[in-house]
């Protein structure tokens, strides 16, 4: 199945091209890109989505030691300086997902928060 999408990240558009034998796979790789990029968290509605993508590699003396990771993520900066972020994940049985929006206040401790640089569900890229 092939199936062509055109989508507005940001100011700039991007083309998608999905050339996939297995017709359920593509219809998830399209549910994916035409997932809409509104944050529906309270102070962050109707605010322009950035995209961001940073390579982390994995921390030594962990199993992910010395892999290379890419990490794929939407923010919204709120008008009080917090962002609300969502990353892509990968289910380990195959498939991408985007997190749940969730906000990130630079002003705050991040005692019950893991570090951005590590998974959350899913495995990273």
């Amino acid at each position: 199945m092939q199936i062509k999408i055109n989508r507005k990240i940001g100011d700039a558009n991007a083309q998608f091209d999905i050339d996939e034998r297995d017709p359920e796979r593509a219809l998830e790789y399209l549910t994916f890109l035409a997932t809409p990029d509104d944050c529906y968290l309270e102070g962050f509605r109707g605010k322009p989505v950035e995209w961001r993508a940073r390579r982390v590699k994995g921390k030594e003396g962990t199993p992910k030691a010395g892999q290379e990771f890419i990490y794929i993520e939407r923010r919204v900066r709120g008008d009080d300086g917090r962002w609300a972020t969502s990353q892509m994940g990968k289910f380990q049985s195959g498939g991408l997902f985007w997190k749940q929006w969730e906000i990130y206040d630079p002003n705050q401790k991040r005692d019950n928060h893991q570090p951005a640089d590590e998974d959350t569900g899913g495995v990273p890229f």
